[in-house]
């Protein structure tokens, strides 16, 4: 299955059905778990005009629009993996207020 298109418009990673489609070109993420499908990635500058730390806005873009796992991300960014995990689900929380 393709992990970045909505199954009976439910989110291929977790199944909920609380999907935000406010992207443009059918791109969306998930309320419940932060996964979803973007053709282009959100601008870091957009997002933190929408109240993202810079790190929130990073770690979001790499993770979620761009598929990086936490695990290989944080070792890029030299932090650990749970503070990349924090930074993806706050910067989610906020996008899906």
């Amino acid at each position: 299955m393709d992990d970045y298109q909505l199954k009976d418009g439910c989110c291929p990673h977790c199944g909920s059905d609380d999907i935000n489609k406010s992207f443009a070109m059918g791109d969306w993420s998930c309320r419940n778990c932060g996964g979803g499908k973007f053709e282009t990635p959100p601008n870091v500058l957009d997002l933190i005009e929408q109240g993202l730390t810079p790190a929130e806005a990073v770690d979001w873009i790499a993770v979620v629009a761009a598929g990086r796992t936490q695990t290989a991300w944080a070792e890029i960014r030299d932090r650990d993996q749970s503070t990349i995990s924090e930074n993806k689900d706050k910067a989610g929380a906020k996008l899906n207020r």
